[in-house]
């Protein structure tokens, strides 16, 4: 018998129950970027992308993915970086996963400080993540799982490529 866990439409459920959101791996930076704010048509500029941008690779500077949720649309977007491995993969899906679970349980993003908020709550996720994510390889290895194989893309993806030392992109 086999356990269906990822849906192909990116729906996430938590424990099993009702979907909380959606995810959405290997999107381009621009798909991110639209999330801190509507592009201006005619120079296609971002009004609060590099502040929350710069804060965001910082985040995920020791992670082979950037990762942004949008709470009011309850989507998450996933920017692979170059190389990303598909344990990374797996765990940007599970980090996109808890931030929605969070955020639905503690409502952490108001509208009047929605990216500071995201921001920490991203960067709070993560930590709690990483400290139990190698013991979650194993038991998921232990368990018959295939983590060589990138199940997740189910189409091909853009990748970003970050200069070391430097938090632009």
């Amino acid at each position: 018998m086999k356990e269906h866990i990822f849906e192909w439409d990116g729906v996430l459920r938590w424990e099993g129950g009702d979907p909380i959101a959606q995810a959405q791996i290997g999107v381009s930076l621009r798909t991110l970027l639209d999330c801190f704010s509507p592009a201006h048509s005619a120079s296609s500029s971002h009004r609060n992308s590099p502040m929350a941008l710069e804060r965001l690779v910082e985040i995920f500077r020791l992670e082979q993915y950037l990762a942004w949720y949008d709470s009011k649309r309850r989507i998450g977007f996933i920017v692979l970086k170059d190389g990303a491995s598909s344990t990374s993969q797996l765990k940007a899906w599970v980090h996109i996963l808890w931030t929605a679970q969070r955020c639905q349980s503690v409502h952490a993003t108001s509208a009047v400080d929605y990216f500071p908020a995201m921001l920490r709550l991203l960067s709070t996720t993560l930590g709690d993540l990483s400290s139990r994510w190698e013991g979650d390889v194993s038991s998921l290895k232990v368990a018959g799982w295939d983590l060589d194989s990138a199940s997740l893309e189910t189409q091909s993806a853009t990748r970003i490529w970050l200069q070391p030392g430097d938090k632009s992109v």
